[in-house]
């Protein structure tokens, strides 16, 4: 499965050397707004299952097994106006399935929020978290009942616990950066995350602890995991 900056998502069919699946994740509007696709993410518990977002393009999932893969199986609302009545913008970066379900969706944003959906709840997120005032790059779940570590541009990254919604809490953050965090990845099955991103150094961190419990550095940065 690829997917463009343009919004075009298709499926590459190795043996044959031919796209076999082929559709957009929005439309051209006349609002003015512009638009692309950050980012595209397999479920692991459920490989037909899709999730792309990107800027003013709003969470969609898509299910490759129904009747009309290229029609989204559920597109996310976006909050309601602010409290000067302004259109909230809608920028994804990154996002992830929790584990063990394909209904569970967490995604931040370039405009430091965390936000949680559940496809069962509604269209619009059960959990909204203002973490920094700057780009989240990078989201993951954990081993934790949904719990989600983020990495920020500017080099932070924290754990957040978002179970209660409303009382979504942070459980922790983490040190040692010195650069834009562009990729986290943290194990399903163990308490470690590995991160990566423009300081040119790869990070483990374990859950319950502050500071990295190994860094290997290199003469390259890194973009992903």
């Amino acid at each position: 499965m690829v997917g463009l900056e343009n919004g075009t998502v298709g499926m590459w069919n190795c043996l044959e050397s031919e796209i076999t699946l082929q559709f957009q994740t929005y439309k051209d509007t006349s609002d003015g707004l512009k638009r692309n696709m950050e980012k595209i993410r397999q479920c692991a518990s459920d490989k037909s299952i899709y999730a792309t977002g990107g800027k003013e393009n709003d969470l969609k999932i898509w299910n490759l097994s129904s009747d009309k893969p290229e029609e989204p199986a559920f597109k996310a609302r976006n909050l309601p106006h602010d409290f000067l009545d302004l259109r909230v913008p809608v920028w994804i970066q990154d996002l992830t399935f929790l584990p063990r379900t394909s209904e569970l969706v967490a995604t931040c944003t370039r405009y430091g929020q965390i936000r949680l959906y559940d496809v069962r709840a509604g269209q619009r997120p059960v959990s909204n978290v203002q973490f920094v005032d700057h780009a989240i790059m990078s989201i993951s779940s954990t081993m934790n009942d949904r719990q989600v570590i983020v990495g920020t541009a500017k080099g932070e990254a924290g754990l957040y616990d978002l179970r209660n919604p409303g009382q979504e809490k942070l459980v922790k953050k983490f040190h040692d950066f010195s650069g834009s965090i562009r990729c986290m990845v943290a194990s399903q099955e163990l308490p470690y995350v590995i991160s990566c991103g423009l300081d040119r150094h790869v990070y483990v961190h374990h859950l319950s602890q502050r500071l990295a419990v190994k860094k290997v550095s290199s003469e390259w940065g890194y973009g992903e995991i």
